[in-house]
């Protein structure tokens, strides 16, 4: 429950940071680079709430917290988004998938 309360942090889809690593190891033009794996920016708890109700809507979900909106910040996530594009064909999973493929199996 204490992790409800952590402060806002960019998201990333698990399957994002999988592609993102295989593809470090085999693009031969990467060498010794910082590479961010930040599908999404800093988005708080509450956002996760309307898309489970929108998906659940015969549950009960938890009301909104009201935590504040979070900072905005600016990564470079330029090499990344472009490892999973040449590796994977495609931009970042959605924000709304990820939540709800988390949850989908504990329902």
């Amino acid at each position: 429950m204490v992790g409800i309360f952590a402060a806002p942090t960019w998201f990333v889809d698990v399957r994002d940071t999988a592609v993102i690593h295989v593809a470090t190891l085999l693009a031969t033009d990467i060498n010794h680079e910082r590479i961010l794996a930040a599908g999404h920016p800093p988005n708080s708890r509450d956002s996760i709430l309307p898309i489970w109700r929108k998906a659940f809507p015969e549950r009960q979900i938890v009301p909104d917290f009201d935590f504040p909106e979070p900072d905005s910040q600016v990564l470079d996530r330029t090499l990344s988004t472009e490892l999973l594009k040449r590796y994977a064909n495609r931009d970042w999973l959605p924000f709304e998938k990820t939540i709800l493929d988390n949850v989908v199996d504990q329902l």
